[in-house]
């Protein structure tokens, strides 16, 4: 009866089988044919850089992402960002950025690369290219490509007109680009798309439109790093604008953004209306740092009425002082009306003053009570001109040492116009490119301290009053440099002592501690180091030398000791608990799936967990190691939604922790099931595995209950409500289902070991979607800070090639489970006894 039922059970499984192979192939198919297809990269001419001293600029601190970071960071992101690779053409980052920077992109009669036709724009993506070359069908004299001639039969033709580089190539120049119909539509069609319903545009538009977004998002990094002048696309002032590298603090507020090279130029061309502007927008972003204690006591005022649910009364008053001071004059009531309805809603809300939701409530009470406030902000401190062209001068003079040492003659107009056409006199000769280097750097502290030793002087502190006093005497009595960065040297110290911070440049001191951590890549020694960890655990189970036991331990502790470091340095640089990305959690559930397995082997030395926990720990590592497109690697700022610590450790690390604990299930799941089919595993290894899965998925139940709790109460916190069926949250509810259904049954004894380690594989897969599907593959709801372009098909590809393995491996059981029966039916037959009949 039981092997009836097993032959029916194993015919469903072969059937089930034979369909999901088809689809994995089908969808092998598409996945692998940009690769099958490839071509080797084309011949480029020789990419040569100047032979200056790059080592200053390495650690040189620019402000880029919201963050103070090493001029070497910024440039590895930025290269990564637009080729695909931290280096390029076996050449650095920080010299071909740099490049970028002193040339404009521009070839300069030969010294240098002309980037316009170079191709070093990442664009792999084989339908794309079609659009993007699709000009080459035209000939000599035809019109111009149109909308309505993108159509199968012109995308056919280009499949004898395009060479393979063209094709199936890997880059394109950014004249490409500019040039092409094809993309220009794509983006336009894109932008449709996105004005229409923004919140599902990423799931309406085509490959190729999502791709040649991702291609421009590229192109506009290389444009606003070189500010290249290029004919008919963005001018100086809106490439200047955009400048990605602020360098100096100009702003006398403490801790404010620092100005970048770019939009240092544009604010010269026009002082007053530039200025106004950026201080005016600064001033929205941060109300209590631009205005003065009067109007901060106002604002903290109007924010208690808020929690009291007596801001309205607050609004009244407004309106009535304001008309006092109009005479009477009845003011807009629109926007007082909106006022209200603002106060309505943040009163029925979890309001809390720092979420920036209530950023322009709280800006348009203040406009209302004070109309002036945006003039008066502004009349506090007038743009440090002296200061603003020493920065300059300096930035020009190494420009030009830069090209003259790069072959570019000495008073040629070029060098005369580095300086860009902002009314600044012209430099014709220029000293050596280490000078002017040093003297930048030099430029930038002087002046960055001085506009910080401006702002702490003007702190309201009491205890400061004698220091800021004895140093204003100091700066008029100094009669040098020396003396002068004394004197502010001494404010800045008081400051200190009172628990002022004055981010006296460069504002951080992990600059020299971020070089090394890209210097040691940990996290690659770290997956490095755990491929021998596997193959001695793996070969210690098969041999059972104690030896290869200990050794795989010696590599597992090393990994784990790489692996803390470069937590620490994350931390240490950031400021926050590493979990605020897909990269980040994925590197933390290795480390985890680590800790969990090793203090399991620890109790009970079975070799297997050790074994598992590694394999487990060396997927994932190896996963955002190599994947750095898909994974932003990138430290940043929390999203205004995760800044809290408190809510960071205590939710997100519980929900990450969790993932760990189900990766490490799926881990033992899978061994447990190749043991079962390809081995001969004693009982109590089998019983210890089994076990072990079961306690995973048990810490894995935990932390996810846990967690989705403290998530409920965190959105309580930050959005005024418990649970709103946010995907997220939907999700989270799934997966933890999914794991208390097999739990209780293996509680009750309906489900074996056997079905324990199936069950383990396949809710991993509600984790999956959780973790990554509804950041990349859904993108919607209100954890918008994990959206991203990730590699869907490439997850399901893994997914579904796990779902064949455990189908697979069910039909193999069933058949080995009725052979073992049928052994056990047989009866011997004694050949001396007659047969009977």
């Amino acid at each position: 009866m039981a092997s009836s039922s097993h032959e029916t059970t194993i015919r469903y499984l072969q059937r089930s089988s034979i369909v999901l192979g088809a689809i994995i192939i089908g969808l092998g198919v598409f996945v692998f044919k940009p690769y099958i297809n490839a071509v080797p990269e084309a011949e480029k001419p020789p990419l040569n850089v100047p032979a200056v001293d790059y080592s200053p600029f390495r650690t040189w601190a620019v402000q880029a992402d919201g963050r103070t970071k090493p001029f070497e960071t910024a440039s590895r992101e930025m290269l990564r960002s637009i080729t695909g690779r931290s280096k390029f053409e076996k050449q650095d980052s920080v010299s071909i950025v740099l490049m970028w920077m002193m040339t404009n992109g521009l070839p300069h009669n030969g010294a240098f690369p002309d980037w316009e036709a170079y191709p070093f724009i990442l664009a792999d993506h084989h339908d794309l290219r079609k659009w993007i070359y699709a000009d080459k069908v035209r000939k000599a004299g035809e019109p111009k490509l149109s909308e309505s001639d993108f159509n199968d039969e012109l995308f056919a033709k280009l499949d004898g007109v395009l060479s393979e580089e063209e094709l199936h190539g890997k880059y394109v120049a950014p004249k490409d680009l500019r040039d092409s119909t094809g993309f220009k539509l794509l983006l336009r069609q894109a932008a449709e798309i996105r004005r229409e319903d923004p919140e599902k545009a990423m799931h309406q538009m085509s490959p190729e439109q999502t791709k040649a977004q991702e291609v421009n998002n590229r192109l506009g990094i290389y444009d606003k790093i070189s500010q290249t002048p290029i004919v008919g696309s963005q001018d100086w002032n809106e490439m200047w604008l955009n400048d990605p590298l602020g360098v100096v603090q100009l702003d006398q507020v403490l801790g404010s953004e620092w100005f970048p090279i770019g939009r240092l130029k544009l604010t010269m061309g026009d002082i007053e209306r530039h200025w106004r502007i950026t201080l005016g927008n600064r001033m929205m972003q941060h109300p209590k740092k631009y205005i003065d204690a009067t109007k901060q006591s106002e604002l903290a005022r109007f924010q208690g009425m808020i929690k009291a649910n007596k801001a309205l009364d607050a609004v009244d008053e407004a309106v009535t002082l304001r008309q006092k001071e109009n005479h009477g004059k009845p003011l807009d009531q629109a926007e007082v009306e909106q006022l209200r309805k603002q106060v309505k809603q943040a009163q029925n809300e979890s309001y809390t003053p720092d979420d920036p939701k209530y950023l322009m409530l709280h800006l348009n009470y203040m406009e209302l009570r004070y109309p002036a406030i945006y003039f008066d902000a502004l009349s506090r401190q007038p743009f440090p001109d002296v200061q603003a062209r020493s920065v300059l001068n300096a930035y020009a003079k190494m420009q030009g040492a830069y090209l003259a040492q790069a072959g570019v003659k000495q008073g040629s107009p070029e060098l005369a116009a580095v300086v860009g056409p902002v009314g600044l006199p012209g430099i014709l000769t220029f000293p050596s490119f280490d000078e002017a280097a040093k003297e930048f750097f030099t430029t930038l502290k002087r002046v960055s301290d001085e506009i910080v030793a401006e702002g702490t002087a003007a702190l309201p502190t009491p205890a400061l009053q004698p220091a800021i006093v004895a140093y204003n005497k100091a700066i008029a009595d100094a009669k040098n440099d020396t003396e002068r960065d004394a004197a502010r040297e001494s404010l800045f110290v008081a400051a200190k002592n009172l628990g002022e911070d004055p981010h006296q440049y460069p504002g951080v001191s992990t600059i020299d501690l971020e070089i090394t951590f890209h210097k040691v890549t940990p996290f690659m020694w770290a997956w490095v180091l755990m491929v021998p960890a596997v193959a001695a655990f793996l070969f210690s189970v098969i041999t059972g030398f104690r030896s290869l036991y200990i050794a795989g331990f010696a590599f597992y502790a090393l990994s784990l000791a790489f692996q803390v470091f470069g937590f620490y340095c994350r931390i240490a640089i950031s400021g926050r608990p590493p979990v605020s990305n897909m990269y980040e959690t994925i590197i933390f559930v290795a480390f985890m799936s680590c800790v969990f397995a090793m203090i399991l082997e620890l109790i009970y030395p079975k070799r297997v967990i050790a074994m598992a926990g590694s394999l487990v720990a060396l997927i994932a590592l190896v996963l955002a190691d190599q994947l750095p497109l898909m994974f932003d690697q990138e430290l940043k700022p929390l999203q205004p939604v995760l800044r809290s610590n408190f809510w960071l450790v205590i939710h997100v690390l519980t929900i990450v922790a969790s993932y760990a604990g189900g990766t490490l299930a799926w881990g033992l799941a899978n061994v447990t099931l190749f043991m079962l089919l390809f081995g001969k595993p004693d009982r109590d290894t089998l019983k210890t595995l089994s076990q072990f899965t079961y306690r995973a998925m048990q810490i894995a139940v935990l932390l996810l209950a846990t967690g989705t709790f403290l998530g409920g109460w965190w959105a309580a916190y930050s959005w005024g409500r418990f649970w709103g069926w946010d995907p997220k949250e939907t999700w989270a509810l799934i997966s933890l289902l999914c794991y208390v259904i097999p739990l209780h049954a293996r509680y009750i004894g309906w489900v074996k070991d056997f079905g324990l380690a199936v069950s383990a594989v396949v809710c991993y897969a509600a984790i999956l979607m959780c973790w990554y599907g509804v950041n990349f593959v859904l993108g919607a709801g209100l954890h918008s800070y994990g959206f991203g372009g990730g590699g869907p098909y490439w997850v399901l590809l893994a997914g579904l090639a796990n779902l064949e393995w455990v189908l697979i491996a069910s039909m193999l059981y069933y058949k080995k489970l009725d052979r073992a029966a049928a052994k056990k039916q047989e009866v011997p037959v004694d050949a001396s006894e007659p047969a009977t009949v």
